[in-house]
């Protein structure tokens, strides 16, 4: 099933590990998010597939939209 939440990120987070089984959309809304493709400011938009893994923080507070378990692309 899909959840979506907006999550708020603190100032100075750690890179924490996620792996969602049914993949994982995000939408920055402010600040910057970072992992180990590179670092996403207000309007970037992530999809990751089923299984990936990966290590997201934040240096500067940061509010997330983030949607879990939707269905692969066609």
């Amino acid at each position: 099933s899909e959840q979506a939440s907006l999550l708020k990120w603190p100032a100075n987070s750690p890179a924490r590990q996620f792996q969602h089984a049914g993949g994982e959309e995000l939408f920055v809304l402010s600040g910057e998010l970072f992992d180990e493709g590179g670092r996403y400011g207000p309007g970037t938009w992530v999809r990751n597939p089923p299984g990936s893994q990966y290590h997201l923080g934040a240096q500067r507070e940061s509010l997330v939209w983030f949607k879990t378990g939707h269905l692969p692309l066609s």
